[in-house]
């Protein structure tokens, strides 16, 4: 890691070879592969791994924050981890949060998928599942009609291991069952919301 007293660089140097390095770097060991996610502030990047699932790279814009008031958030976020509370923390790496590399500041996290909205968090009155604003037939388990499938799934309370509580399993453990939306669940790169780049696939499942 570098000293936090270098002078800043600006995100016109932050090149894909950049953030890439960084990340090696710090001892996880990128694939090439690298998708730019939304960020008014900062600049986040979601980064193949190899051996391993995508890591997200959040690179602080320069001059907007101190190191001490960066650290004050992460230190929060592990605390609110360490209670079991739904919040990702960055990683620890050499006993740091705060990572840097050729003038830029920047944390690693594990990606987590989102949640689809609960539509309906209890009444299941069936017990196939799906919440009764979504089932289609919600007083008969044996209907497997589902009202909300076509919008990305069921609701909470569902079995399935996905985001968005649908019955169906997460192939790819990118947090999306095929009923959560995901139209691609032997890809990982592939989910609702996900960086819709110009390879010719359907990436983010809209």
């Amino acid at each position: 890691m570098e000293p936090a007293d270098l002078p800043a660089a600006d995100y016109a140097g932050l090149t894909p070879d950049v953030v890439l390095n960084a990340v090696d770097q710090c001892g996880q060991r990128t694939d090439g592969r690298l998708l730019a996610l939304n960020s008014y502030e900062n600049r986040v990047y979601q980064v193949g791994i190899e051996d391993g699932k995508p890591l997200i790279a959040k690179f602080y814009r320069p001059g907007r924050w101190s190191d001490a008031a960066i650290l004050e958030e992460h230190t929060f976020s592990l605390e609110l981890a360490e209670q079991e509370l739904p919040v990702v923390a960055p990683l620890q790496l050499d006993g740091s949060t705060l990572l840097h590399a050729g003038g830029y500041r920047f944390a690693l996290y594990p990606r987590q998928g989102g949640h689809w909205p609960e539509l309906n968090s209890a009444a299941d009155q069936d017990g196939d599942g799906w919440g009764d604003v979504c089932d289609g037939c919600p007083a008969d388990p044996t209907c497997g009609a589902p009202a909300c499938a076509s919008a990305g799934g069921g609701t909470s309370g569902g079995t399935g291991t996905g985001t968005g509580g649908g019955p169906g399993n997460d192939a790819d453990n990118d947090g999306y069952s095929a009923n959560a939306g995901d139209c691609d669940d032997n890809n990982p790169l592939i989910y609702p919301g996900a960086y819709d780049g110009c390879d010719g696939l359907d990436n983010d499942c809209d």
